[in-house]
């Protein structure tokens, strides 16, 4: 998650396993964008290789989804259990969202 900080765009992030009918779970990051920043297929792939130089492969995300905010407890903490009740309820009807990249599907591209 520091990688995805660590790029200018980055203001927050959280990271969550995503259901995977082969490989069980997909780590997927949720970003949040500075202002001046809109989500794209190359800001993402910037973000897919800044974790990859900087976490081991299986640690990197494999899916990231720009979002405007991310769920949060009173206390400031983000509500990882939100994100992951969200992923599973989106991976069942195995729709890809408007700003949801797969990292493989980025270096096609």
């Amino acid at each position: 998650m520091r990688a995805l900080l660590e790029h200018p765009a980055g203001a927050e992030a959280a990271v969550v396993g995503s259901p995977h009918a082969i490989r069980g779970n997909l780590v997927k990051a949720f970003v949040v964008l500075r202002p001046g920043y809109a989500p794209s297929r190359a800001l993402a792939d910037d973000l897919s290789q800044l974790t990859r130089a900087d976490l081991t492969p299986y640690n990197a995300p494999r899916i990231l989804e720009f979002v405007s905010e991310l769920p949060k407890m009173i206390s400031g903490k983000i509500r990882r259990i939100e994100l992951r009740s969200r992923e599973v309820e989106a991976r069942s009807g195995k729709a890809h969202g408007p700003e949801e990249y797969f990292f493989d599907e980025v270096r096609k591209a």
